[in-house]
């Protein structure tokens, strides 16, 4: 897959890891701070992921996080879909990514309470957002 560099954005650029595990859940994170949305309720489960910052390359940020938050290293593979969400005026980009292995290592928890690897129908139990169309169909939901 080809990085990007993303520079001068009136949004946020925030890149969100898409993981699957060999059997099919997908893992997510719970912030330890909760964001409140005026639109669609407090956001505290999420995919892993973050903002990347001018001149940062979306494989590198992907990786980076996806490490500090769960302790995983994966591989960026492809981009399923990409919208922006105006209530945080973020332009969210999503990837799918293959874990590199499955045992953990360098699990710094940043801003993270705690992960966990759920099955895609499932997700609805935990996020109180939206999911993106997109990867709703890559997860097959």
């Amino acid at each position: 897959m080809a990085d990007e560099s993303h520079k001068g954005l009136y949004y946020n650029k925030v890149v969100v890891a898409i993981v699957k595990n060999s059997c099919g859940q997908v893992l997510i994170v719970k912030r330890k701070r909760e964001i409140d949305s005026i639109i669609e309720g407090t956001l505290s489960w999420t995919f892993p992921g973050g903002r990347i910052l001018d001149g940062e390359k979306t494989s590198d940020v992907l990786k980076k996080h996806a490490l500090e938050q769960s302790g995983y290293k994966i591989e960026v593979k492809s981009k399923i879909s990409e919208r922006t969400y105006h209530p945080f005026k973020n332009n969210l980009a999503y990837f799918e990514c293959d874990l590199v292995v499955e045992e953990q290592s360098g699990f710094t928890r940043k801003g993270i309470e705690r992960f966990l690897w759920v099955a895609p129908s499932d997700l609805s139990n935990y996020f109180t957002t939206s999911i993106d169309l997109g990867v709703k169909g890559f997860l097959g939901l």
